[in-house]
């Protein structure tokens, strides 16, 4: 039993059973121990690869988190660019209409003008007209 004991501390070997002419209560339950064992050493295992697979599917998570937070701000950066294009297009905008503003302003201003003088023209021509008739009368 002693050498048996020894292949299971030493070697890990787990396989190693007492033969049933042997057994007595300490080979009974030294065979009991080392099957609980196994068992436990089974159940590690199985819980390792369930830990390594869920690991590898975190990893794959983060990488596509990390994808699409690099995707948001390449979004957002072209977002803010072009809300500065837009920015800058309704500046120029604003600016051209007051521009245009001024420009019918003055051209207002030139028509009202020009109205004045037809209106002074028309009744320097009407004077003349009551004039030229008046001195017709006289003569």
């Amino acid at each position: 039993m002693r050498e048996l004991v020894e292949r299971v501390a030493g070697d890990g070997d787990l396989s190693v059973r007492l033969d049933a002419g042997e057994k007595d209560a300490s080979a009974a339950a030294f065979d009991r121990l080392v099957e609980q064992f196994e068992g436990l050493v089974r159940d590690a295992s199985g819980l390792s690869q369930r830990l390594q697979s869920v690991s590898g599917h975190v990893d794959e998570l983060s990488q596509g988190t990390l994808a699409a937070a690099d995707n948001l701000q390449e979004q957002t950066t072209q977002a803010a660019s072009a809300m500065e294009e837009m920015s800058s297009s309704v500046r120029g905008v604003a600016d051209n209409a007051a521009q245009g503003s001024e420009a019918a302003t003055r051209a207002a201003t030139r028509v009202g003008a020009s109205r004045q003088d037809a209106d002074l023209r028309s009744l320097a021509s009407e004077m003349d007209q009551l004039l030229s008739g008046f001195s017709i009368r006289r003569n």
